[in-house]
């Protein structure tokens, strides 16, 4: 196994792990009604990882799907706070 290789898969590998963990924090906020954690450092460390793990061929469906579960907490976020901007309290 080449050095390379295994470093490009664990950092693929780490970032989907990073994207679960932010997605499980993301659920808790959600089912505990508390306030969302506004540290993105979580998904910026794991698009990064990510990125790294787009540089191999063995490991560029890993390092999408890593990719993909960072960013999804940060729209979802952005997004639900757009929506709550439209509501009208007073008619």
């Amino acid at each position: 196994m080449n050095l390379g290789y295994s470093y490009f898969n664990k950092s693929s590998y780490s970032s989907i792990i990073l994207g679960l963990i932010s997605l499980t924090f993301l659920n808790m906020n959600l089912l505990f009604n508390t306030m969302f954690n506004t540290f993105f450092l979580i998904q910026i460390i794991g698009v990064a990882l990510g990125l790294i793990g787009l540089l191999s061929k063995e490991s560029r469906k890993q390092g999408l799907w890593g990719i993909f579960l960072n960013t999804f907490p940060v729209i979802f976020i952005v997004v639900v706070s757009i929506l709550s901007l439209t509501i009208n309290y007073q008619p």
